[in-house]
């Protein structure tokens, strides 16, 4: 991941005129602890309803803005979590102070136990069905060949999510959402050059 920068990067694309995207990048941490990767994955779930309430409902930036955490299970201390949306050219600068907001939120402890619990509900739901997949028990199991700790890590995968406290989030997202670490890239038309 490269250095948080105070100014945010321009890349330039064709396009319609009037249409930017804002993205912001947190680097986090690699995927070799299950516990506090999946903790990272309930935090995400979390900014996910904050961005859908915010920036579409409230203040309609964006239909939908999207969002990933990513940790690499090949390379060390690699990982990251990401917003970004799609806007109006006059409101990427609202839309950065809008996400920038959402983040110090976060990481002050606005996060309600119904937050936590409307974000955790689908997690469960995705392992529960994936449990009586057999594709995902194919992806699962062919990874263990290689990677026999990865047994473990099925094992607990519902109890992970279930532990996980709202406190744990807080203390994420304090560690690792602030504007300092954030690194942006705006992706303009290019006749706006």
């Amino acid at each position: 991941m490269p250095d948080a920068a105070p100014e945010r990067v321009v890349l330039r694309r064709k396009g319609p005129a009037n249409q930017a995207r804002a993205n912001v990048y947190w680097p986090t941490f690699d995927d070799s602890d299950a516990q506090r990767t999946r903790s990272m994955a309930l935090l995400n779930a979390v900014f996910d309803l904050k961005l859908t309430e915010r920036l579409r409902e409230r203040e309609g930036l964006t239909y939908s803005a999207s969002n990933a955490a990513s940790e690499s299970d090949v390379y060390p201390d690699y990982g990251y979590l990401y917003v970004g949306a799609d806007v109006r050219i006059e409101t990427v600068d609202q839309t950065y102070a809008a996400i920038n907001e959402l983040a110090a939120d976060l990481a002050s402890g606005a996060i309600s136990e119904d937050e936590v619990l409307r974000a955790r509900r689908p997690l469960i739901e995705q392992i529960e069905n994936a449990m009586e997949n057999n594709g995902a028990w194919m992806s699962w199991l062919s990874q263990s060949w290689s990677h026999p700790q990865r047994l473990d890590r099925i094992r607990s995968l519902r109890g992970d999510y279930e532990s996980v406290s709202r406190e744990q989030l807080v203390d994420l997202a304090a560690t690792y959402l602030s504007p300092e670490r954030s690194w942006r890239v705006t992706i303009l038309p290019r006749d706006t050059e």
